[in-house]
């Protein structure tokens, strides 16, 4: 009896041994075959080569003792051979915190400024604001070992060692908790509208229509779009209509069907190639796999803003949201200030990675962008009309010196009018 029940756990452990490694191998076999078939660019040379290459040996260093987060960075190593943006694969929490901001988070934001951490943004009723961290402290180190990066103080939670402006130091509790980054447009100040993504759900024709009467009624706005990494290209365009106003053409998404050397010769002003005014991703998807384009027409609005603007970007700044800054750049009486964005501009397409499960995702660029122009973004970003330093001192000060500075020179614009 005891034989056989020594045989059958090792003929278990055997037979689930061998069914986990060939999923982790189907795993990486599966991201392959969703780039040959879904990538903007899959009939290249380069990408032939890559995608028979992959076919061949990306399951060599997979087996049943891989985990399923070293399958996922495997296939990011491998993707990165493309050096093109959205594409990646992702654990289920990167998913969740890509589209919906959801992580677990304290609240904090830094920047790296002459070799010191810096808070520059909390998230209002977070753990860091609720815990006593202030806009401008010094983070120093979390539980005894030092801060080296930024986007460290996100979600490390602990001890924080913290300088106060005063250059008191003080340590602080704080704790990283499931959160929520706004997605929606807010106001944070009577004149500054942040604009924290274009992610679908933050853009339904009611909040559109709330924020336009806002808008309309201002005499001038500074538009805040730092770290604003995308969403949908419907959302950009319901948002460009409360400051372009009028139905112009900025640009359009050429996809696979049209090869490298036909999208410099694509009629953009051909009406059957304009995307409509709808948040649905999938018609956005089978309008780009029928006609192989789309253009993109900014919705109109009669309720606009009809004075100066200031538009922020950052390295942060990214996808769709430089799309929309670059159009803002042809609008009168406004200035796009800041950095350079981050030239991650393509469509992509989320799909499940069946055999890890179905919260572990691969993106691909399904579609690439010109503008009405025939530029291209990727890799080359939005350059600003005006470059703003950091200073530490600023910064230290607990108000933001980008705001301030893009304030001073709506005002300077007004009186200039």
């Amino acid at each position: 009896t005891l034989l056989s029940v020594t045989t059958f756990l090792v003929m278990s452990s055997l037979f689930f041994l061998a069914y986990r490694g060939a999923a982790m191998q189907q795993a990486a076999l599966v991201a392959c075959e969703l780039v040959d078939r879904e990538f903007v660019d899959a009939k290249s040379p380069r990408a032939r080569s890559w995608i028979e290459d992959c076919r061949r040996n990306i399951g060599r260093n997979v087996d049943a003792f891989t985990s399923k987060a070293q399958v996922i960075e495997q296939l990011n190593e491998r993707l990165s051979y493309f050096r093109i943006s959205h594409m990646a694969a992702f654990a289920p929490e990167e998913t969740v915190s890509v589209w919906t901001g959801e992580a677990i988070d304290t609240g904090a934001r830094a920047r790296l400024i002459d070799g010191e951490i810096v808070v520059v943004r909390l998230i209002p009723g977070s753990s860091a604001a609720k815990a006593g961290v202030h806009l401008g402290d010094l983070i120093v180190a979390i539980d005894g070992v030092p801060v080296g990066q930024p986007e460290e103080i996100e979600s490390w939670a602990g001890l924080w060692e913290v300088i106060r402006r005063d250059d008191t130091r003080v340590q602080l509790s704080v704790e990283a908790a499931v959160m929520t980054d706004p997605i929606e447009p807010y106001f944070t100040a009577d004149r500054v509208l942040r604009v924290p993504t274009f992610l679908p759900d933050a853009y339904s024709d009611e909040a559109m229509d709330a924020l336009a009467d806002r808008v309309a009624v201002a005499d001038r706005l500074v538009l805040d779009l730092r770290k604003n990494h995308g969403g949908s290209f419907p959302a950009m365009l319901r948002m460009a209509g409360l400051f372009l106003c009028d139905s112009r053409l900025i640009g359009a998404v050429l996809g696979q069907a049209i090869g490298p050397v036909d999208r410099e010769t694509i009629p953009l002003v051909d009406p059957r190639f304009i995307l409509e005014n709808d948040l649905a991703g999938d018609l956005q998807l089978e309008r780009l796999g029928r006609d192989g384009v789309l253009r993109l027409n900014v919705f109109s609005r009669s309720n606009c803003l009809p004075g100066p603007l200031a538009v922020l970007v950052d390295e942060g700044t990214s996808s769709v949201a430089e799309i929309f800054a670059q159009a803002l750049k042809s609008r009168p009486q406004t200035m796009v200030l800041g950095w350079s964005t981050a030239g991650k501009v393509v469509m992509a397409r989320w799909f499940s990675i069946e055999p890890l499960g179905p919260d572990y995702t691969i993106s691909i660029p399904v579609g690439v962008y010109r503008s009405i122009k025939g530029e291209d973004l990727e890799r080359k970003g939005v350059s600003p009309d005006e470059i703003l330093r950091d200073e530490l001192h600023e910064w230290r000060s607990g108000k933001d010196p980008w705001i301030h500075s893009a304030l001073k020179h709506l005002d300077v614009r007004t009186v200039s009018q």
